[in-house]
C-alpha cells in the first residue's frame, strides 16, 4: 500500500502538467490564428483598395476637392464687442436704436445683442445715488437686494454692444450709425445743452467765489502783517488777533480748495457730458474669428472615402445574391 501512493502522485502530477502544456499550446496557437486572421483581413482589404483603386481614389479627391472649395470660399465669421457709457437717461433710446438694426440693411450682419454691464462696485454706485437724498426713515424702507432686483437693464450706465459678421468692415458702420441716431436725437440733445448750461454756470459761480475769496485772502494777509508791526499794543492781545487772523486765513485757504476741487469735478463733468454716448472701447480692429477652422477638407475627403467603400461592397454583395439565384 505505501508504494502505491507515490505512484499515484507521479501520475497525477504528468497529467497536470500536461494540461498545464496543452493550455500554454493552445493559447499560442490562438494568438497566432489571431494574428494571422488579422493578416488576412489587412490582405483582403489591400487587395479590395488594389482591385478598386481608381474608383476610391476619384471618388475620395472629389470629395476632399468639395471640402478644400467650402473652406476656401465659406464666409468667415467676425465677432467684436464695444463697450459704451450713456447719459442723459439715453440707455432707453441706445436699446431701441440696437434693436431696429435690420440686417437687410447691413448685409453679412449675422447677430447684433447689447447688454448690461453688471458689477457689485456699479451696483452699489446706482444704489448710493438713489438714496443720496432720500431720508432715513425711507432708505430703511429700500432694501438694497430688493433693488437691485429691480433695476432694468436701462438702469445701468456701462453696456456692452456684441455684433457677429461675417463682414469685418460692418463693425464701422454699426459704431457710427449708432452714435448718430444717439447725436440727433433732439430729446437728448436739449438735455444735453441743458445740463452742459447749467455745468457753465456753476463754474462761473465758483470762479466768482473763489476770486472773492482770493481777496479776502490777501485782505487777512495783510491785517497779520500789520499786527505784526503794531509793537504799541500789548503783546497778549497782539498774539491773540494774529492768531484770529490765521484761524480765518486757514477757513479761507480750506474753502478755496473745496471750490478747486468742484470745478475739478465739474469739468470732468463736462468732459464726459459733451457726449450723450461715451465710447469706452471700440469694435477692436483686430477681430476675433468665429468658426474659421473648420477642416471641411478633411471631413468631406474621409466622408468620400467611406461613401466609395461601401457603395463598392453593396455593388458586389448584389452581385453576389443574383449570382445565388441562378
Amino acid at each position: 500500500m505505501s508504494e502505491q501512493v507515490p505512484n499515484n502522485e507521479e501520475i497525477d502530477l504528468g497529467q497536470l502538467f500536461k494540461v498545464i502544456g496543452k493550455g500554454i499550446s493552445n493559447f499560442f496557437q490562438g494568438i497566432k490564428n489571431l494574428f494571422i486572421g488579422l493578416l488576412n483581413i489587412f490582405i483582403q482589404i489591400a487587395l479590395f483598395i488594389k482591385q478598386h483603386f481608381i474608383k476610391i481614389a476619384l471618388i475620395t479627391f472629389l470629395g476632399a476637392a468639395f471640402g478644400l472649395y467650402k473652406d476656401l470660399y465659406t464666409p468667415k465669421n467676425f465677432e467684436s464687442t464695444m463697450l459704451v457709457e450713456s447719459h442723459f437717461e439715453s440707455a432707453a433710446q441706445l436699446y431701441n436704436i440696437v434693436a431696429d438694426i435690420n440686417k437687410k440693411d447691413y448685409k453679412g450682419l449675422l447677430q447684433i445683442v447689447i447688454q448690461p454691464v453688471k458689477t457689485d462696485l456699479l451696483q452699489l454706485a446706482i444704489y448710493d445715488k438713489f438714496i443720496i437724498d432720500l431720508d432715513t426713515t425711507t432708505i430703511k424702507n429700500v432694501a438694497y437686494d430688493k433693488f437691485i432686483s429691480s433695476l432694468k437693464e436701462t438702469d445701468y450706465p456701462l453696456h456692452n454692444i456684441t455684433v457677429k459678421t461675417t463682414d469685418s468692415k460692418l463693425f464701422d458702420k454699426i459704431e457710427q450709425a449708432i452714435v448718430e441716431k444717439l447725436n440727433t436725437n433732439k430729446r437728448l440733445t436739449q438735455k444735453q445743452k441743458t445740463s452742459i448750461n447749467n455745468i457753465k454756470f456753476t463754474k462761473e459761480k465758483l470762479h466768482q467765489d473763489l476770486s472773492t475769496l482770493d481777496s479776502l485772502e490777501k485782505v487777512y494777509q495783510k491785517a497779520l502783517l500789520a499786527e505784526s508791526q503794531n509793537n504799541s499794543v500789548g503783546t497778549s492781545i497782539v498774539t491773540a488777533k494774529q492768531n484770529n487772523a490765521q484761524n480765518k486765513e486757514l477757513e479761507v485757504f480750506k474753502e478755496k480748495q473745496e471750490i478747486i476741487d468742484a470745478i475739478s469735478n465739474l469739468n470732468n463733468a463736462q468732459d464726459d457730458k459733451n457726449k450723450i454716448l461715451r465710447i469706452i472701447a471700440h469694435f477692436s480692429k483686430k477681430n476675433k474669428e468665429v468658426g474659421v477652422i473648420d477642416f471641411k477638407t478633411i471631413k468631406y475627403g474621409l466622408a468620400a472615402f467611406f461613401l466609395a467603400v461601401f457603395s463598392i461592397l453593396f455593388f458586389n454583395f448584389n452581385r453576389y445574391l443574383n449570382t445565388l439565384k441562378k
